[in-house]
């Protein structure tokens, strides 16, 4: 499944970093750059490349932007993948539902998911 880039696009690389066949976590971006064409327009890319690339350095230095971005990625895989959006999205809430502890006064119901502190 190769891409051949065309004069005047920018990829994003992201690239999970393995030692010895194991992943650690570690997760490397770059940029390719294809040859130059309209320079303003490539100018203009390369800054949407860098903001792309440096949005996980934002959000280990700033975690209190880190729920209204959830929101913004959110919104574009909605947009983006319709369908899988609404399939997984009803698959969680019913995950929700079965995890779901059911209070009846002092009555606490419990299922398999149900972690407990203590005793029940």
């Amino acid at each position: 499944m190769g891409y051949e880039i065309q004069p005047g696009e920018i990829a994003i690389i992201i690239k999970p970093i393995e030692y010895d066949g194991v992943w650690d976590g570690e997760i490397n971006t770059g940029l390719v750059f294809g040859e130059e064409r309209l320079v303003e327009a490539m100018r203009e890319s390369l800054y949407i490349a860098l903001t792309m690339a440096a949005a996980q350095r934002f959000l280990e230095e700033s975690p209190e932007s880190k729920e209204h971005f959830d929101d913004i990625r959110t919104e574009l895989m909605e947009d983006m993948f319709p369908e899988e959006y609404s399939e997984a999205l009803q698959e969680y809430e019913e995950e929700l539902s079965d995890m779901a502890v059911e209070v009846e006064g002092n009555v606490y119901k419990l299922n398999k998911w149900t972690k407990t502190d203590g005793n029940a």
